[in-house]
């Protein structure tokens, strides 16, 4: 009997150290040329340690570090890294708004919350070079006509730039209720056929440029 149970011990020791070894036991590989307009190279070629990496990576796999859905690393013109892993999708309605479990590609769509914010300030930008928006002081109305019957209590003072610098003024409710109710700023493109009257109809709570609100 004592011979047996020393054998379940090894052999659980013994599993114990595989499934250490198959999470930690990634090697790297070069980016695939996909043709896709990215020229690729190795990390080599660039100066980065492959072994710093290879590490990070691994770390990740044993779960060190939490829902991260790639890395890659573009470095002198050339995409020299490129990992995905396995995760949950993003939901709004459950616990820690866990999804289900998919592993991520380079064609998965994810959702990109608040990097829309730069997004969006880059093609103003765009817009402001190319004489499309003459200045971005000017009032929204200016380029929302059709919005007008909104501009009520001071609003026609919102500019562009207090849009992109969220100091509308508007009441915000991000961070007032739970993502999941239709009230929340964020859910507006679920649960509002017009997002843009979503956030025109807010009640004016400061003076435009007097406050910052984050909105998501």
């Amino acid at each position: 009997m004592r011979c047996l149970y020393l054998f379940f011990i090894s052999l659980i020791l013994l599993l114990a150290g595989c499934s250490l070894d198959n999470s930690g036991d990634y090697s790297y590989r070069m980016p695939e040329n996909r043709s896709d307009g990215l020229d690729v190279a190795s990390l080599i070629d660039v100066g980065i340690d492959s072994a710093v990496i290879g590490q990070a990576v691994n770390e990740i796999l044993n779960g060190r570090y939490k829902r991260v859905h790639s890395i890659l690393i573009y470095k002198d013109d050339r995409l020299v890294f490129e990992k995905y892993f396995s995760g949950h999708q993003f939901r709004y309605d459950t616990t820690e708004h866990h999804g289900k479990i998919v592993d991520w590609g380079p064609d998965s769509l994810h959702r990109l919350m608040s990097v829309t914010k730069s997004i969006t300030s880059i093609c103003v930008g765009i817009a402001v070079d190319k004489g499309f928006i003459t200045d971005v002081n000017q009032s929204i109305f200016n380029y929302l006509p059709e919005y007008k019957y909104l501009n009520t209590g001071g609003k026609d003072k919102i500019t562009i730039e207090h849009l992109l610098s969220m100091t509308d003024g508007l009441k915000g409710m991000e961070w007032l209720v739970p993502y999941s109710n239709p009230r929340n700023d964020i859910m507006m493109t679920y649960y509002s056929e017009d997002p843009i009257a979503f956030v025109l109809d807010k009640p004016q709570l400061y003076k435009p440029g007097e406050m910052f609100q984050y909105y998501g």
